[in-house]
């Protein structure tokens, strides 16, 4: 004699940043258990709200949320740079002095940003 039950539907919800590779391998590995069709993945950097948000961005405000998102203080990132004064980098961040094509380069390396973004 077989039984059937039924369960419940498990609803998953992934944290924004989850990455794509994850993303696939779930709906590769799960594709028979899901309900519905995934509408795909959405490049954030290519919505009205992202391009809203950039147009507003200065180079500083650039600079100051990286460095915040990392956890790092101003000090521990001019350390990172070898050697800048954290006084250097509040001047960025403010928009007191610009931000040089080879300190863009370093932030773009360190942040994983285009170097567009700091100048």
């Amino acid at each position: 004699m077989s039984v059937a039950t039924k369960t419940r539907p498990i609803k998953l919800t992934f944290r924004p940043g989850t990455p794509s590779r994850v993303l696939t391998d779930v709906r590769r590995r799960y594709s028979r258990y899901l309900l519905e069709e995934d509408t795909g993945t959405v490049d954030y950097f290519q919505t009205d709200l992202a391009k809203k948000i950039a147009a507003t961005m200065t180079p500083g405000l650039w600079l100051k949320h990286s460095r915040e998102a990392h956890g790092w203080s101003q000090a521990l990132l001019g350390e990172k740079l070898g050697g800048v004064k954290a006084s250097r980098i509040s001047d960025w961040e403010n928009n007191q002095r610009p931000i040089s094509k080879s300190a863009a380069k370093k932030f773009s390396g360190l942040f994983h940003l285009s170097a567009e973004h700091f100048l």
